[in-house]
């Protein structure tokens, strides 16, 4: 069995998840879309209020608003994302695969919306739990397949093989961190 995280592995949600992250920076924290940004790229891998916790730390009961808000937009873009190309070959191949997010309702919904219904998705049952390294580990998948550099950790914390896809960050950055990349989904049944 191998586990797919969801959000820019499987999902072409990056664009319209940083771009709804970087509105509610903005009206939380009041940083521009040219500092916001970055930010949030840097701490992909984890849910948002982790993200933002890490962010900012001293803006606790703000985190959770701003989180609050940032996932009921994403309830509403997630589910008319597009899937990468070699996404679908990959989940009807036969092969046992998992979907993990943050998230499952909307990524039920996305996958209905994909005539894919009967995929497994684990997610966390909050926006305060980070479930993938936890997850990973139950599952005992024999590779974890994501799009950051904090998947690859994730998978490390599990003891689980890690191959990440670049589309959202570039070989070079995998390959700095160590880390083997292929640039799409229809290279993993190769």
């Amino acid at each position: 069995m191998i586990c797919l995280d969801f959000d820019g592995t499987v999902a072409d949600t990056i664009p319209s998840l940083t771009k709804a992250a970087v509105e509610v920076i903005a009206r939380h924290y009041g940083l521009s879309p040219d500092v916001s940004a970055p930010l949030y790229r840097a701490t992909l891998g984890v849910p948002f209020l982790a993200q933002l916790n890490e962010l900012f730390p001293e803006h606790g009961l703000i985190n959770v608003e701003a989180a609050r808000e940032f996932e009921r937009a994403k309830d509403e873009l997630v589910p008319a994302a597009e899937l990468f190309p070699g996404a679908l070959e990959l989940l009807e191949s036969g092969l046992a695969v998992i979907v993990s997010s943050s998230r499952t309702r909307p990524i039920a919904e996305f996958l209905r919306r994909h005539h894919l219904a009967l995929m497994q998705v684990f997610g966390a049952r909050d926006m305060h739990e980070s479930p993938k390294a936890e997850q990973l580990s139950q599952l005992d998948p024999r590779l974890f397949v994501g799009d950051a550099p904090r998947d690859a950790v994730c998978a490390a914390q599990a003891g689980v093989p890690f191959l990440a896809v670049e589309h959202t960050f570039s070989r070079a950055v995998f390959a700095e961190l160590g880390l083997h990349s292929v640039r799409s989904l229809t290279e993993i049944r190769r």
